[in-house]
């Protein structure tokens, strides 16, 4: 059973998983911290006991990663829908 989640980790969660359905890939830390209305420090100190307590994965210095984990480490696509494996975004918008 997964650890219960502070107000800005509930927060910022959210924040992901709307952003994510939204724009069809993963936020930036930067992205983040503008919804949050923190610096991306702030942001990367919510993110680690998100990671650890099973709610998201990341790749170590890999832009927008984050990715959105379920019960059973089911990926939660962000638009309800679920997969085994990776998100894999359905498009990305050019930069």
């Amino acid at each position: 059973m997964r650890d219960r989640l502070t107000q800005r980790q509930r927060s910022l969660l959210a924040i992901v998983k709307d952003f994510i359905k939204r724009e069809g890939y993963s936020p930036s830390l930067r992205d983040l911290a503008v919804g949050l209305r923190c610096d991306h420090s702030t942001v990367r100190e919510i993110l680690i006991p998100l990671e650890r307590k099973g709610y998201i994965t990341r790749k170590p210095k890999v832009s927008r990663s984050i990715r959105l984990l379920s019960a059973g480490n089911r990926i939660n696509n962000g638009d309800g829908s679920n997969s085994k494996g990776p998100f894999t975004p359905p498009y990305q918008k050019a930069a």
